[in-house]
């Protein structure tokens, strides 16, 4: 290994540079890969697997469309409260009053 790192430093530097790069690469490569089959086997890229409804039976239509209706009146709620009037207390209220406790800036001295 030191073998070949002297004959590395022997050689030009752009051609250093692209060993380098190279080198650089194929370690993210590899991570990549890594990452990319450990998220694939532990089903990180999979989605909800399917549920089959009883033959007949149209429960899963039901509980998806009761799903979506909570889900839009959870957003109409969210909506009306930044709704101006919409209720005491609700909404953004801007204050006009200025104080400051802080005092004036000082000029700062360098002494050199």
């Amino acid at each position: 290994m030191l073998d070949y790192l002297e004959t590395l430093r022997a050689k030009p530097g752009h051609i250093r540079q692209k060993i380098a790069f190279g080198a650089a690469a194929g370690a993210t490569v590899i991570v990549a890969a890594g990452w990319f089959a450990v998220a694939a086997t532990s089903g990180t890229f999979l989605l909800a697997p399917p549920t089959l409804a009883s033959a007949g039976s149209d429960s899963g239509l039901t509980s998806a469309l009761a799903q979506t209706q909570s889900s839009v009146s959870s957003l109409i709620g969210a909506a009306a409260a930044f709704k101006p009037g919409a209720g005491a207390g609700s909404g953004i209220t801007i204050e006009t009053t200025a104080s400051s406790t802080a005092e004036a800036p000082q000029p700062t001295v360098l002494p050199f």
